[in-house]
């Protein structure tokens, strides 16, 4: 894991579309502007932690469908990472999960907020 600048936290699943969509769209920004940055899963966000999960998403004007903004983000090197127990807690298995992401512990998630100069919680 790599420390940020920016640090989106998403805390809700695919229920809330318009809280991962404002979750990329920020990561994405953040990266635009000369920052690096993390989205960082946790509780039911794990949901996203699997291949291709944010692609079809797309809760319309002004925003673009979010798988296209979840790889641009990758693309310019963004970092998503995974609350590990939280995983655990929604029965996701590690070998469900998109190999480009990274599953990190507790201590980690506190390191990753606490260094970063901004940070955003979405719940």
């Amino acid at each position: 894991m790599q420390l940020s600048e920016f640090v989106v936290t998403l805390f809700t699943g695919k229920a809330n579309q318009n809280n991962i969509t404002v979750a990329a769209v920020m990561g994405l920004n953040a990266l635009k502007q000369g920052l690096s940055a993390t989205i960082l899963l946790m509780v039911e966000a794990v949901e996203f932690s699997v291949p291709d999960a944010t692609k079809g998403i797309d809760i319309g004007a002004p925003f673009k469908e979010v798988g296209g903004i979840w790889e641009q983000f990758m693309e310019m090197g963004g970092q998503v990472c995974i609350c590990d127990a939280c995983l655990t807690h929604n029965g996701f298995t590690k070998d469900q999960i998109d190999k480009r992401y990274e599953i990190i512990g507790g201590g980690e998630v506190i390191a990753l907020l606490s260094e970063a100069k901004g940070t955003l919680q979405i719940t």
